[in-house]
């Protein structure tokens, strides 16, 4: 079966005064529907990894193949339709748009893309259902 995501022989050295080697000759391949956890301790690389495996980063070396396309050899243009269509990330700190709606800064994506989102009526339903149960419980905790 075809990886979804291979790594191979990547290398990753941040410049400055004097070169700081973070990942050497690192290769992995994870296959479609395939779980990976990514563990080790603090300054270990695994964010530079993961950074460079979501096209936030540079290899100093090597390659990543996502569904067979070597992303850090596209060019801009391509890099970012690419994104577009095939990656996507959720981030450990917050970063919604604060001036849209929940349901909006889901839909952002598919927008930004020039393609319909699919389901906005259903989405908008859930979302309706979900601030009635908040109002709900506003109302029980003030009448507590």
């Amino acid at each position: 079966m075809t990886p979804v995501v291979k790594v191979d022989s990547l290398n990753k050295t941040y410049t400055g005064k004097l070169p700081v080697p973070v990942l050497h000759d690192i290769n992995l391949e994870i296959g479609p529907s395939e779980m990976v956890a990514l563990v080790g301790p603090s300054g270990a690389g695994k964010t530079t990894l993961l950074n460079i495996i979501s096209t936030l980063d540079t290899p100093t070396e090597g390659k990543v193949l996502i569904r067979g396309t070597d992303v850090h050899q596209l060019s801009q243009r391509e890099l970012n339709r690419f994104r577009r269509g095939h990656l996507g990330c959720i981030f450990q700190d917050d970063l919604l748009l604060d001036h849209l709606t929940a349901l909006d800064n889901v839909m952002l994506p598919g927008r930004i893309a020039r393609r319909r989102a699919k389901g906005r009526e259903g989405c908008q339903e859930k979302g309706r259902i979900q601030q009635e149960s908040i109002c709900r419980c506003r109302r029980h905790s003030e009448n507590a």
